[in-house]
């Protein structure tokens, strides 16, 4: 998810490139009127160029994009493994929208391969989601933690951001990454809500992070929990605004109107207990 830094980067060596990186809704768009395969040999080409150029003038670059390949990795198998077990995701509407956004996770494996080239760290040799697959609710619950995690681990990014003065400054090109990401999260939520036979009553948003029966962490502190609250959080810029607002909102309403970020640490405390090896 360091893909703010990455665009960072990228402008910093030139400003033209990122004239090709409008929004990642844009490159989806390309890609979607290409084959699979031509899809995913395109992707990496499409910035690839300008990816490589920042490779090669700074040597803490890759250790960011290997991050960002890390959890793309496992969302990809966690899709994957999902669609391979039959009977699992229901036919229509639900196994639609579960291969679209495995989809994307494929095209973000191929775009950071190929922008790392030979220092792309090779897959994990497995991935283990436990007991993710039993059952449709079980791998919904799952599915909103990774979805979840991955907005939370945008913003906690989003400091390193600096303005570039120009109409594709880095601000604007990682709020359009960003509200793609939280869109995913949001619909996997509500999909959770309309499962049949095991529907939970929530919003397309976290309110007083409440986990509904995903891992619990996801919603807590970061490290340090001053920087990094919990998804319940009240408190902004120093103002607790429940105290501020008086009985106008209650401390759920005030929690619900701020995603919190997590720190790069706690995303990989989630993310490690599914990796094999």
């Amino acid at each position: 998810m360091n893909l703010f830094h990455l665009i960072s980067q990228v402008e910093k060596l030139d400003p033209q490139a990122m004239d090709q990186l409008v929004s990642r809704r844009n490159i989806f768009t390309q890609l979607a009127g290409m084959s699979k395969k031509a899809a995913l040999v395109a992707a990496p080409l499409l910035i690839g160029s300008a990816f490589n150029q920042v490779l090669a003038g700074n040597k803490d670059v890759p250790a960011v994009f290997n991050y960002a390949l890390l959890l793309e990795y496992l969302e990809e198998d966690f899709y994957l493994q999902a669609l391979a077990k039959p009977g699992l995701i229901p036919t229509g509407a639900p196994m639609n929208a579960i291969m679209q956004i495995k989809k994307h996770e494929s095209a973000h494996v191929a775009l950071l391969k190929g922008a790392l080239g030979g220092a792309a760290n090779p897959r994990p040799s497995s991935f283990n989601f436990g007991a993710a697959f039993d059952n449709y609710p079980t791998f919904l619950a799952f599915a909103q933690a990774l979805e979840d995690t991955g907005v939370r681990a945008y913003k906690g990014k989003a400091g390193e951001i600096k303005e570039a003065g120009n109409p594709n400054d880095y601000l604007t090109v990682a709020l359009q990454i960003h509200s793609v990401e939280a869109r995913h999260a949001a619909h996997i939520r509500m999909m959770r809500r309309g499962a049949a036979g095991g529907g939970i009553m929530q919003a397309g948003w976290i309110s007083n992070a409440e986990a509904n029966g995903a891992p619990q962490v996801v919603y807590g502190p970061g490290n340090p929990a001053t920087t990094f609250p919990s998804e319940g959080n009240t408190t902004q810029a120093g103002l607790n605004l429940v105290t501020a607002l008086g009985t106008t909102y209650t401390a759920a309403e005030v929690s619900e109107a701020f995603d919190e970020a997590l720190d790069e640490a706690t995303v990989r405390s989630i993310a490690g207990p599914f990796i094999v090896a």
